[in-house]
């Protein structure tokens, strides 16, 4: 695997929902992880492996998920059929400092589609306020400025994916929240399933939220498998800093298999037909936030089936 990467500070505390107060009991038991809370009357989850009660690490009550980092992450909705109109679920955090005013700051996420779940939704993201915002007595949607969402309907439940951008401060944000800030007619959803154990919603799992200095950070993986076993199926980039990414895969003979731009995903295919295991060669271009500058890396990729 090649890296680039300059210098990081997290701005967030229990960035991957590694700390806890207690093992999570069941589910719906977000009070289990240290220093976020449940600012309204909604119920996310926190997923931990030392949990014995359905909020579990792969296992629990509602799929199977490794996490992305560590051993734990989250679970929010993000939409309700509707039946239950405008629906949504936060948690909250405040930073280690407030921000600074008129500096450009980095900030990403990873999400993964819920197993048993009938839908799935776009607008999944990151909101921030001076103070805490919290209704206790609510279940619908928070008046928080989101400084960066999921445009797209993410499906994959196998596999993670980073979310990421870059905003400028006021220089009053403190505190930070996770969610769905859009209402029902804003937000996007599509249907995955049918009477499934999770729920009429949409459903994703969180881990490893980053805010902070826009490092400059490009991760090639130089190995994967696209043999459908939900382990290395896909190769992806993981990014922070970095916008305007383009990245092109070659065969030995020069021949284009693969293209996408910001967060590209090959699945192992040319128009729709398996390529044959091999190396192959990739052209990374982006430009560097922190460096206000374009840069292209270069590099292998084995596909092994």
């Amino acid at each position: 695997m090649s890296c680039l990467t300059y210098s990081q500070q997290n701005l967030i505390p229990n960035p991957s929902f590694e700390d806890t107060v207690r093992c999570p009991n069941g589910t719906a038991d977000p009070g289990a992880v240290s220093l976020w809370y449940n600012p309204t009357n909604a119920s996310p989850d926190y997923y931990n492996v030392c949990s014995t009660m359905g909020g579990g690490v792969p296992w629990n009550d509602w799929g199977y998920q490794y996490a992305q980092e560590g051993h734990a992450y989250i679970g929010i909705g993000t939409f309700f059929s509707s039946t239950v109109p405008n629906y949504r679920e936060y948690l909250q955090i405040q930073l280690t400092h407030k921000l600074e005013a008129n500096k450009v700051y980095c900030w990403s996420f990873w999400i993964s589609l819920l197993d048993s779940i009938d839908f799935a939704s776009n607008n999944f993201g990151i909101g921030l306020s001076p103070n805490p915002v919290t209704n206790f007595s609510t279940q619908s949607i928070l008046p928080i400025n989101c400084i960066g969402f999921e445009n797209e309907i993410y499906l994959d439940r196998n596999n993670w994916k980073q979310v990421s951008g870059t905003f400028t401060a006021t220089g009053q944000e403190e505190y930070l929240t996770l969610g769905n800030f859009f209402n029902d007619q804003n937000t996007a959803f599509i249907q995955v399933g049918v009477n499934s154990s999770g729920g009429e919603g949409a459903y994703y799992f969180i881990d490893n939220v980053f805010l902070g200095d826009c490092i400059t950070q490009v991760t090639f993986p130089n190995i994967f498998s696209p043999n459908n076993d939900g382990i290395n199926d896909n190769f992806s980039i993981e990014s922070i800093g970095v916008t305007e990414l383009n990245f092109t895969i070659v065969n030995r003979w020069g021949e284009k298999v693969y293209f996408g731009e910001n967060d590209p995903l090959w699945n192992g295919k040319c128009n729709n037909i398996e390529c044959s295991e091999g190396v192959y060669f990739y052209i990374c271009t982006f430009k560097n936030v922190q460096q206000d500058k374009y840069e292209t890396k270069t590099g292998f990729i084995q596909l092994i089936r």
